[in-house]
C-alpha cells in the first residue's frame, strides 16, 4: 500500500475510517507529521527521532514556495513568515494526555528562537534563549505524574511573545496560567505532585535558592519523599532554566505553589 499524501485534504474521501487508516499507515511509515489543509497532526512515537537538528530548523527557514513537508517546524515558519508581514499570529497546540504537547510547545519556540537570530542577529539580552528557558522552569512546577503520562501538563497558558518588524524577539509574556491546585494538597492513587518538589527534596540546592515564599504560609518540602523519576538531570535543567528567566531582573523566577 502506497504512503497516504502528506496532506489528507487531498484523500477522496474524508470520513473518519480514512483519516485514519491513512494517519495509521503514516505513522507505521515513520512519518507521525501529517497535514490536514492548515492543521498539523502529531503523533507521539515514545522514541528519539531525528528530525530537530540544525539541518531541519535551516531548511524550513529558507524553504521558497514548497515546504519541505509536515513538520511542526513547518508551522513554526509560516507563523514566523505572517508575524514578518506584520500580521499577528495565534497558535493552538492541544490533544490527549500523552499526546506531545509539551515537546510540541518545546520545539514550536525551538524554531521561532531559531529564526529570530537569522539574519538580523539576536535580540538584546539574550531573549531568544530566555524564552527556550522557560519550557523546562513550568515543566517543574506545572507537570506531574499521573496514571495516564509520567510528565503530564497540569496547567494551560497563554503564551504571547513580541517580536519588532526585523523579526527579533522583544518580549514575551505568560498572559493566562491556570494550575489545578488541588495537586498541591492532594493526589489520586498512583499519581504524584508536582515535580519541583520532588526536585526539592532531590537536593538542587541552586532551585531551592531560587524559590520564594510569601510570608504567610509554610512550605514543608520534607514530607516529600525522593523517588527516582527526580533525577538530578532534571533538577539541574530546572535550575538553570530558572536562573536564566530571573536572571535580567534579579529577581526569583518561582514563588511558593500553594500561594498561586
Amino acid at each position: 500500500m502506497a504512503t497516504p499524501p502528506d496532506d489528507l485534504s487531498r484523500l477522496s474521501s474524508l470520513e473518519e475510517d480514512s483519516v485514519r487508516n491513512a494517519l495509521r499507515a503514516r505513522f507505521e511509515s515513520n512519518h507521525i507529521y501529517t497535514n490536514i489543509n492548515s492543521l498539523l497532526v502529531a503523533m507521539n512515537p515514545y522514541q528519539q527521532l531525528t528530525l530537530y537538528g540544525s539541518n531541519m530548523l535551516e531548511a524550513y527557514n529558507t524553504y521558497g514556495q514548497a515546504s519541505p513537508g509536515p513538520h511542526v517546524y513547518g508551522v513554526a515558519s509560516a507563523t514566523y513568515r505572517g508575524l514578518l508581514d506584520a500580521r499577528s499570529q495565534s497558535v493552538i497546540i492541544s490533544g490527549e494526555s500523552g499526546a506531545g504537547k509539551t515537546e510540541t510547545a518545546k520545539r514550536f519556540l525551538q524554531f521561532l528562537a531559531y529564526a529570530a537570530t537569522q539574519g538580523s542577529g539576536s535580540s538584546n539580552e539574550g531573549l531568544e534563549d530566555r524564552v527556550i528557558a522557560t519550557s523546562p522552569l513550568l515543566e517543574a512546577v506545572g507537570n506531574a505524574q499521573t496514571v495516564m503520562n509520567n510528565n503530564s501538563s497540569r496547567y494551560g497558558k497563554y503564551l504571547m511573545l513580541q517580536f519588532d518588524l526585523s523579526g527579533k524577539i522583544m518580549g514575551a509574556s505568560i498572559k493566562t496560567y491556570l494550575l489545578e491546585k488541588t495537586r498541591v494538597v492532594r493526589q489520586s492513587k498512583g499519581e504524584r505532585n508536582y515535580h519541583v518538589f520532588y526536585l526539592l527534596t532531590q537536593g538542587a540546592a541552586s532551585l531551592a535558592g531560587l524559590l520564594r515564599g510569601c510570608g504567610s504560609c509554610y512550605c514543608c518540602f520534607c514530607c516529600f519523599r525522593l523517588l527516582p523519576a527526580a533525577s538530578a538531570a532534571s533538577a539541574a535543567s530546572a535550575a538553570s532554566a530558572a536562573s536564566a528567566a530571573s536572571a535580567a531582573h534579579d529577581q526569583p523566577a518561582l514563588s511558593c505553589v500553594a500561594c498561586l
